[in-house]
């Protein structure tokens, strides 16, 4: 669907994915991650991220 565009009815469109804030435990470095990507620092390239709670 378009943007602008009206869905029609009985029709859903997708959810949008929003991005988490993760923080690196050996870096340090804020990485924003999508739903069902690896949680993995690109900088680091370990698998010790933690969710940031910092609000969105």
């Amino acid at each position: 669907m378009e943007p602008g565009q009206t869905p029609k009815p009985g029709v859903v469109p997708p959810p949008k994915l929003h991005a988490v804030v993760y923080i690196c435990g050996d870096c340090h470095k804020e990485s924003e991650i999508k739903a069902k990507e690896v949680i993995r620092c690109r900088s680091a390239a370990i698998g010790l991220c933690i969710r940031s709670a910092r609000p969105e």
